[in-house]
């Protein structure tokens, strides 16, 4: 089982954690609307700039609370490495596929935190 943790960027110094758990990933559903695993594992959907502001911020919210959504915004083109760091955030927020019993097939699994 992959248990999220989180990933650091540094902006102008100041370290900031991100943390894509299950509160991240609800946070996100109920502030666009859009339901965070279908989102996730459609490899045909385009993210909006709208939706990667947001998802950036709802990861923010565990250790930084009290940055604001557009504060996120600012951080986010202020370094490359925020890019990085979510999608680290991301693949670490995956379980790992559970193992099949014999004759069975393996069992799908979905993104949790």
């Amino acid at each position: 089982m992959n248990i999220p943790r989180a990933r650091e960027i540094t902006v102008d110094g100041t370290t900031y954690k991100l943390l894509l758990n299950l509160n991240a990933q609800c946070l996100f559903e109920e502030m666009s609307g859009k339901n965070f695993y279908q989102v996730m594992n459609d490899p045909e959907y385009q993210a909006t700039a709208t939706e990667d502001r947001l998802l950036f911020w709802c990861m923010l919210r565990k250790y930084h609370s009290e940055i604001t959504i557009e504060e996120a915004g600012e951080l986010m083109v202020a370094t490359s490495s925020v890019i990085e760091a979510m999608g680290k955030a991301i693949r670490d927020s995956q379980s790992e596929p559970r193992e099949k019993a014999e004759g069975e097939e393996p069992t799908p699994t979905v993104p949790t935190g």
